[in-house]
C-alpha cells in the first residue's frame, strides 16, 4: 500500500510510529478499513442495475413478438407492490426457461410495462396488475394458480398453460 494512503487511513498514528513500528492497533484499522472498503464494493455491485436479468423486455415496439413462440409475458405497473414482491420469483422463473433443463421448450420470459405502454395493454384487456399469460404463436393462455415459483412453472414450462382455454 502506498505511503500516501497509509497517512490519510492512520493521520497521527504514522508520524508517531513510523512504517516500522506498526501496531496491533493500526493493524486492527488496517483491517477494518479493508473489510468496510470490501462490504461498500459489495453492496454497489449488488445493486448495480446492469446485472444479469434473464427476463426480457417486451414494449409496444416489439410486441409482435408474442405472435410467434411461447411467451411468458408479466404486464405490471412499476408502482404496483404486488408486481415488485413478483420481481424475484419471476427472475427464477426466467432462469429456468434458459436452462439445460428447459431449454427444449423454447419459452421466452418476458414483462411488460402497462404504464409505458397502457394502449398495448388495454388492447389485451389487462387492468390489474400484475397480469400472467402464456402466449402459444398470439394465442393467450391467461394464469391464474398461486403467483409462487412452482405454480409458474408448471404452468409456463410444463405445459400448464394447455389446460387454460386460450383467448
Amino acid at each position: 500500500m502506498p505511503a500516501s494512503i497509509f497517512l490519510v487511513l492512520l493521520g497521527n498514528t504514522w508520524q508517531k510510529e513510523g512504517p516500522e513500528k506498526m501496531t496491533l492497533r493500526t493493524l486492527l484499522c488496517l483491517a477494518s478499513v479493508a473489510v468496510l472498503f470490501l462490504l461498500t464494493v459489495s453492496v454497489l455491485v449488488a445493486s448495480d442495475p446492469q446485472t444479469i436479468s434473464y427476463v426480457q423486455i417486451v414494449a409496444k415496439e416489439n410486441v409482435t413478438l408474442l405472435n410467434s413462440g411461447k411467451w411468458m409475458v408479466e404486464f405490471y405497473a412499476p408502482w404496483c407492490g404486488h408486481c415488485k414482491r413478483l420481481i424475484p420469483i419471476y427472475e427464477q422463473l426466467a432462469k429456468a426457461a434458459a436452462s439445460e433443463e428447459h431449454k427444449g421448450k423454447n419459452v421466452n420470459v418476458a414483462k411488460f410495462d402497462c404504464v409505458a405502454n397502457n394502449e398495448v395493454c388495454r388492447m389485451y384487456s389487462v387492468h390489474s396488475y400484475p397480469s400472467l399469460y402464456f402466449f402459444n404463436e398470439g394465442t393467450m393462455h391467461e394464469f391464474v394458480d398461486e403467483r409462487n415459483l412452482a405454480g409458474l412453472t408448471k404452468f409456463a414450462l410444463q405445459d400448464g398453460w394447455r389446460v387454460s382455454p386460450g383467448k
